[in-house]
């Protein structure tokens, strides 16, 4: 039941059984962060083609957050 689990892989398994894929969102949501601070460095070009590769390769609420920040930084 869901206490072994927690028991056996700790909370963090519990909520997030798939560390793999916790990790791979950790990860481009970590290059969005880049991409604004390249942004905000002048390395415009840089940093919309690493907010465009994440809106590529995620999905959900990642992608979205990408599309967003691609708009608002036209």
């Amino acid at each position: 039941d869901g206490l072994d689990v927690l028991v056996q892989g700790g909370l963090d398994a519990a909520l997030c059984p798939d560390r793999h894929e916790r990790r791979r969102l950790d990860g481009a949501m970590g290059r969005l962060e880049l991409a604004q601070a390249l942004w905000e460095a002048g390395q415009v070009h840089t940093a919309r083609a690493l907010a465009e590769e994440v809106l590529e390769q995620s999905q959900g609420r990642l992608q979205q957050q990408a599309r967003e920040w691609l708009a608002g930084h036209a």
